[in-house]
Order: C-alpha cells, then structure tokens, then sequence
C-alpha cells in the first residue's frame, strides 16, 4: 500500500510538471554542466559555508533531512513546488538504505553516492534516479535533478532536529 501511494504522488507530480510545461516554450535553457565540480556551482538558495574546507559528503550526508523548499524550472518558467512537498523528509542510512516519508507513507529504497551524485534505487535491478549535491554542510543540502534540461528540479533540506 505504501508503495502504490508514493508510485500515485510520483506519477501526480510528473503530470504537474508536464503540465506548466507546456505552458511556454520560447525561452532556451542552458542545461547545467554536470562536468562542472560542485564546488564551483553556487545554489544562491543556500547559504554558503566559507568556512569549510573539506566535507566528507557521505558522513555529512547520513542521517534525517527535512525539506525547506522545492523548486523546478520547466520550460523557462520557474515553479515553486514546496507545497507539493509538505513535510518530505529523506533519512540516509549508512547500511545503504534511504527511507523517504511525508509522515504519512513512508517507503524504503537504496542510495548510492559516487563523485557528487546521490542515486535514488527505487527499484531494485532498475537504474538509480541521480541528484546532483549541490551544496552539503552539517545542517543543510541542497539536490537538484538535471535529468532533462527541460525540467530542472532542486530541493533544499535542513537536518531534522528531533
């Protein structure tokens, strides 16, 4: 039951962002580089460490993130999806395990993490969704999906304070 519910709010956001879309269709979009180092791209949403120097991004990376913000540039348009994502939340696990949840449904899958990309296994034997880390710090993260230059999303997360 769990699994079809986040398979219905999944295809329900994909037909949301299909559908602004196809709203316009003049404006180009330059797709972000993904050769580009992360530590080169600033995400202006996020504040900005300058004190650190070197993060281990998979141990800054476990634990329970809540989401601030969401957002998606579709087809020149920007769309601000946070209500869409009320109280989403991802808990990393070093085990590979990652538990999405909404404190509603709540669905498990795996998560890899290779050259500032984490992948979301949502089905096994099937390839990892890939979200590029745009900026991690203790308390903050920020991941955008660059699949497809046309819809480009980014959700920002701070770490969950139990």
């Amino acid at each position: 039951m769990k699994r079809n519910s986040f398979i219905c709010i999944v295809a329900v956001l994909a037909c949301f962002g299909l559908a602004f879309g196809s709203c316009q269709k003049d404006d180009p979009i330059t797709p972000i580089d993904p050769t580009v180092d992360t530590a080169d791209v600033i995400d202006t949403t996020v504040p900005i460490d300058t004190t650190v120097t070197h993060i281990d991004t998979v141990a800054t990376l476990l634990g329970h993130w809540i989401a601030t913000d969401v957002n998606q540039l579709a087809g020149g348009n920007f769309v601000d999806m946070t209500s869409w994502y009320n109280n989403f939340q991802l808990i990393f696990e070093a085990d590979g395990t990652l538990i999405t949840t909404d404190n509603i449904n709540t669905t498990e899958m795996g998560w890899t993490y290779a050259n500032g990309i984490v992948g979301f296994i949502q089905v096994p034997g099937m390839p990892a969704i890939d979200y590029h880390i745009m900026y991690i710090s203790a308390d903050s993260l920020s991941l955008q999906d660059q699949r497809d230059p046309n819809y480009i999303t980014t959700m920002n997360f701070k770490r969950y304070a139990e």
